[in-house]
């Protein structure tokens, strides 16, 4: 009988950080839009409009293709566009920094 409760006990306990767990890896990517969009707000704040506009459309698009996919839930797909848009504004802001100098 102790066997029986320890065993629901333990599937009480494990439920919650199960369920915890997929909800994490299912949740809106918040902070990478966050990330992105300061990315890109950092590239034109060194001058990549001019500099490197190529990468600063690739970000773009990226960012806004997130934003499509944050809309409709697809958040997986959001999270993966929201850090190419970032990698993409970081490229265009240190190219621009370099040819600043």
């Amino acid at each position: 009988m102790d066997s029986k409760i320890h065993k629901r006990v333990v599937k009480l306990l494990i439920c919650p950080v199960v369920v915890f767990v997929f909800m994490a890896c299912s949740s809106a990517p918040v902070q990478e839009m966050s990330d992105a969009r300061q990315a890109i707000q950092a590239a034109k704040s060194v001058g990549a409009d001019e500099n490197s506009q190529s990468n600063l459309v690739q970000a773009k698009k990226f960012l806004k293709k997130a934003e499509q996919a944050l809309h409709i839930g697809e958040y997986k797909k959001a999270r993966v566009n929201a850090l190419a848009a970032k990698e993409e504004a970081i490229q265009a802001q240190q190219f621009a920094t370099l040819t600043n100098f």
